[in-house]
């Protein structure tokens, strides 16, 4: 069942009757958009995760919706480079819908590091790794959005 803020950032952004959001009882803390239609949030990441954690991880996930074909094409080839770079786009789009919504930008990176921490003590290195950056490469794209968007004001 969605929390009240999941469920207002969806209201804001205009995504409430686009996405369902289920929560699914798998050992790894994560979040996944599937089907461009659910949004998948383990019982892990509802358990580690702040409720400002799990809205920004929320407002990364819709940014899947608008990459979804690209990703989609990317997987298909294997094309690992383009994977990490669409994951960097669902960055920026997570952090310029959450200032815009004058949430706090701080809990998308917050959350990042929380989740991969879990999951890397508890699993190792995830067998998808080469798909995604580095912590510190989305902590330093994150930061170069972050002053983007405050430079816009």
């Amino acid at each position: 069942m969605p929390s009240r803020r999941q469920t207002e950032l969806l209201r804001t952004t205009g995504y409430e009757s686009v996405y369902q959001i289920k929560v699914i009882d798998i050992p790894q803390a994560g979040m996944a958009l599937h089907a461009r239609a659910v949004i998948f949030v383990s019982e892990a990441a509802l358990t580690l995760l702040d409720a400002d954690e799990l809205q920004a991880s929320l407002a990364h996930e819709m940014g899947h919706g608008y990459v979804w074909t690209e990703r989609e094409r990317a997987f298909q080839l294997g094309d690992h480079k383009r994977l990490k770079d669409l994951e960097l786009v669902c960055d920026a789009i997570a952090i310029v819908t959450l200032h815009g919504l004058g949430m706090d930008v701080s809990r998308l990176m917050s959350g990042v590091q929380k989740i991969s921490r879990l999951n890397r003590k508890r699993f190792g290195t995830a067998n998808n790794e080469k798909d995604y950056p580095t912590v510190a490469e989305r902590k330093a794209f994150a930061a170069a959005v972050v002053a983007w968007t405050s430079a816009q004001r």
